[in-house]
């Protein structure tokens, strides 16, 4: 029995894929990182630092800038070919069904009464968690898949601990387990960059 020959085409492509995945997913993370903890971080804040706003304006102004945000970050990539191919456009829609819950979640589920306060954080993690569970496998990044496992680990404990521990704990979240992958898939697109000259 004879081991397949190894196709340095296909090699290339994969690397060309992880490219795309990389620098399309890692603005993601970053863009919303950053929004989450902006949002969670601000509503934390004594009433007078917050000009005396309550938590709803604040997290409809960070979404809402999140998406802008968002918006812009796929036009520009357009524009550099990056989130064209099937596989980029694939993994902008898990994000968008992934943001499309959330906000339910929050802008629907939580002031019905559906969605207990105390649960939110943790459906939340949990949901984040199939976002990255899914990139992690469509990109054949192990490490990335693996977040997922953490997040929803994190998104029990939320549930089995809610109040001041859960919001902390999602914070913490979002720092390890969305913004420094973001970092991480930046730096595998600069250096993917680099390699391809």
């Amino acid at each position: 029995m004879t081991a397949k020959p190894i196709d340095l085409r296909e090699i290339r492509q994969l690397m060309v894929d992880t490219h795309r995945f990389a620098t399309v997913t890692g603005q993601f993370f970053l863009i919303w990182g950053t929004i989450l903890c902006t949002a969670m971080v601000v509503t934390a804040l004594p009433t007078p630092w917050r000009l005396g706003l309550t938590a709803l304006p604040i997290w409809v102004a960070c979404i809402a800038l999140g998406w802008l945000l968002t918006y812009l970050a796929i036009r520009r990539l357009r524009r550099l070919a990056e989130a064209s191919a099937p596989d980029s456009r694939l993994s902008g829609q898990v994000w968008f069904a992934t943001g499309l819950a959330l906000c339910i979640v929050m802008f629907v589920g939580l002031p019905s009464g559906a969605v207990p306060a105390a649960a939110a954080f943790g459906i939340d993690a949990c949901v984040i968690a199939i976002g990255v569970f899914v990139n992690g496998l469509l990109f054949r990044l192990r490490w990335l898949r693996n977040t997922a496992y953490a997040w929803w680990a994190a998104g029990a404990a939320m549930l089995l601990f809610p109040g001041a521990t859960a919001y902390w704990l999602f914070i913490g979240c979002v720092l390890l387990l969305f913004v420094v992958p973001g970092l991480q898939l930046n730096r595998m697109a600069r250096g993917a960059t680099r390699r391809n000259g």
